[in-house]
Protein backbone atom coordinates (compact mmCIF):
# COMPACT_ATOMS: atom_id res chain seq x y z
CA UNK A 1 0.00 0.00 0.00
CA UNK A 2 1.22 3.13 -0.99
CA UNK A 3 1.17 6.55 1.19
CA UNK A 4 -1.54 7.52 -1.33
CA UNK A 5 -3.52 4.70 -0.27
CA UNK A 6 -3.01 4.39 3.11
CA UNK A 7 -3.95 8.62 3.46
CA UNK A 8 -7.26 7.44 2.08
CA UNK A 9 -8.16 4.63 4.34
CA UNK A 10 -6.91 6.67 6.91
CA UNK A 11 -9.30 9.63 6.54
CA UNK A 12 -12.34 7.69 5.64
CA UNK A 13 -12.11 5.71 8.58
CA UNK A 14 -11.33 7.87 11.21
CA UNK A 15 -14.34 9.95 12.99
CA UNK A 16 -15.00 13.33 12.25
CA UNK A 17 -16.97 15.62 9.87
CA UNK A 18 -17.54 14.97 6.04
CA UNK A 19 -16.43 18.44 5.16
CA UNK A 20 -13.58 18.15 7.38
CA UNK A 21 -12.27 14.72 5.76
CA UNK A 22 -13.03 15.75 2.35
CA UNK A 23 -10.61 18.88 3.04
CA UNK A 24 -7.80 16.80 4.09
CA UNK A 25 -7.96 15.00 1.22
CA UNK A 26 -8.32 17.86 -0.98
CA UNK A 27 -5.46 19.46 0.67
CA UNK A 28 -3.11 16.30 0.57
CA UNK A 29 -3.81 15.43 -3.41
CA UNK A 30 -3.07 18.96 -4.36
CA UNK A 31 0.29 18.28 -5.05
CA UNK A 32 1.58 22.12 -6.67
CA UNK A 33 -0.58 24.03 -4.16
CA UNK A 34 -2.91 25.94 -6.67
CA UNK A 35 -6.06 25.31 -5.01
CA UNK A 36 -7.41 23.18 -7.76
CA UNK A 37 -7.40 19.34 -8.35
CA UNK A 38 -5.98 18.99 -12.35
CA UNK A 39 -6.85 16.05 -14.15
CA UNK A 40 -3.39 14.22 -12.98
CA UNK A 41 -4.18 14.56 -9.06
CA UNK A 42 -7.89 13.87 -9.60
CA UNK A 43 -6.47 10.82 -11.05
CA UNK A 44 -4.06 9.86 -8.77
CA UNK A 45 -6.78 10.64 -5.74
CA UNK A 46 -9.60 8.13 -7.90
CA UNK A 47 -6.91 5.53 -8.16
CA UNK A 48 -5.48 5.69 -4.69
CA UNK A 49 -9.02 5.86 -3.27
CA UNK A 50 -10.21 2.50 -5.21
CA UNK A 51 -6.90 0.31 -4.83
CA UNK A 52 -6.59 1.34 -1.31
CA UNK A 53 -9.96 0.56 -0.07
CA UNK A 54 -10.23 -2.42 -2.03
CA UNK A 55 -7.44 -3.81 -0.16
CA UNK A 56 -8.57 -2.74 3.38
CA UNK A 57 -11.86 -4.24 2.46
CA UNK A 58 -10.12 -7.91 1.47
CA UNK A 59 -11.31 -7.23 -2.40
CA UNK A 60 -8.88 -7.92 -5.00
CA UNK A 61 -8.06 -4.38 -6.82
CA UNK A 62 -8.77 -3.57 -10.04
CA UNK A 63 -6.60 -2.99 -12.83
CA UNK A 64 -5.77 0.83 -13.92
CA UNK A 65 -7.44 0.43 -16.57
CA UNK A 66 -10.71 -0.87 -14.99
CA UNK A 67 -10.73 2.04 -12.83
Amino acid sequence: MDVFQAFIAMIVFSEGHFDDKIKSIFSFFDLDGDGDLGRKELSVFIQSSIVGLCKMLGLPPPSVMGI
